[in-house]
């Protein structure tokens, strides 16, 4: 029986649990970099939507959070960022501004509504259910809010979601 030795220069083979763990702490580390380069409001709203998120058992809840979180995370500037890039037609373009334009209405309506309950950016917040930065970035047009953040928030000023979004159309459950 002939027996092959094995070759020095022959690299130990990693088990897939070792790479596995390697890239889950890298890419631990990466997200902790990027969460240090985000201004603090914003990273201490994202911590503590994902705390939130984590704590959550009801997967409504959790889809809720979870979808606040985008909405934080893919901010329009980016959506202005990728559209530079790739050089985006006239008709991109166009629906960008009709994005804007959406994006003002939408937080106008927020702020007449809030403002005529008297309520500050703080107490729409809390009464929503998500952080106050997000109300103020909502008013000012900077993110376009979800279905889901449109009825939270139309809920907390006791109003109908068509009167923050015109077009806003409720999903009735059957």
């Amino acid at each position: 029986m002939k027996t092959t030795a094995k070759k020095s220069t022959d690299k130990p083979r990693r088990k897939r649990s070792d790479v596995y763990e390697q890239a889950r702490r890298e890419m631990r580390d990466e997200i902790q970099k990027w969460l240090e380069s985000l201004p603090e409001e914003l990273a201490e709203d994202l911590k503590q939507l994902f705390k939130l998120l984590a704590e959550a058992e009801d997967p409504k809840a959790k889809s809720e959070i979870a979808e606040t979180i985008n909405e934080l995370l893919v901010p329009s500037s980016l959506l202005v960022k990728l559209e530079e890039q790739f050089k985006l037609s006239a008709a991109d373009a166009a629906v960008r501004e009709r994005l804007t334009d959406y994006r003002k209405k939408v937080g106008k309506a927020i702020k007449k509504h809030r403002t005529a309950k008297k309520l500050s950016q703080g107490a729409l917040a809390d009464l929503a259910g998500i952080p106050q930065s997000h109300v103020s970035r909502l008013e000012t047009g900077v993110h376009v809010p979800t279905h889901v953040t449109i009825e939270k928030i139309a809920k907390a000023l006791g109003v109908c979601p068509s009167q923050i979004d015109p077009g806003f159309e409720s999903v009735e459950p059957e």
